[in-house]
């Protein structure tokens, strides 16, 4: 605070400025929050309003793009979640939670029938995060479910059981 106090006395215009940021990222967060309420209280389009509100507030809010992709996929709209997630990817490459998103990319290509893009994003959030139960469990039931053909055609060097091992 008397880091912020003393800015403010070297460029007093800059509390107007700063005002006006808190007020948006409360906004921001006020939608976020609300969206979150509705997307755990399964009303995904109640949730999707909120979140896109947030996301006018400030188009750059990783949270937000996030979680509404999560929303989407959710709702059964594969295409919106996917254009969320990678909105997400470009906003932050480098947010602690990325490892999430690439895993919702790779169930969102697994639901779009796009099995090898899929396997890449999940191992992708699996590189980031090596420990992350919920994208080794979805590259298992992913592999699981592969016929033998599918699996050479994903990758060759491999056969299904030592594939599925390593998952």
């Amino acid at each position: 605070i008397l880091n912020f106090k003393k800015a403010i006395q070297l460029n007093p215009s800059e509390l107007k400025a700063t005002k006006f940021n808190l007020k948006s990222v409360y906004k921001r967060m006020e939608h976020y929050n609300l969206g979150m309420t509705y997307y755990f209280m399964k009303d995904y389009d109640a949730a999707i309003v909120e979140m896109l509100t947030a996301v006018e507030v400030d188009s750059n809010y990783f949270d937000a793009l996030h979680h509404l992709g999560d929303i989407y996929l959710s709702k059964g709209m594969p295409g919106e979640a996917l254009r969320s997630f990678q909105r997400a990817l470009l906003v932050n490459p480098n947010h602690k939670d990325i490892a999430q998103v690439y895993n919702g990319i790779g169930v969102t290509l697994y639901k779009k029938g796009q099995l090898p893009k899929a396997i890449e994003m999940l191992r992708k959030a699996l590189s980031l995060r090596p420990n992350y139960g919920q994208a080794k469990q979805n590259l298992r039931n992913i592999l699981a479910g592969m016929k033998e053909d599918e699996l050479l055609r994903t990758d060759p060097a491999k056969d299904k059981e030592k594939y599925i091992e390593e998952a």
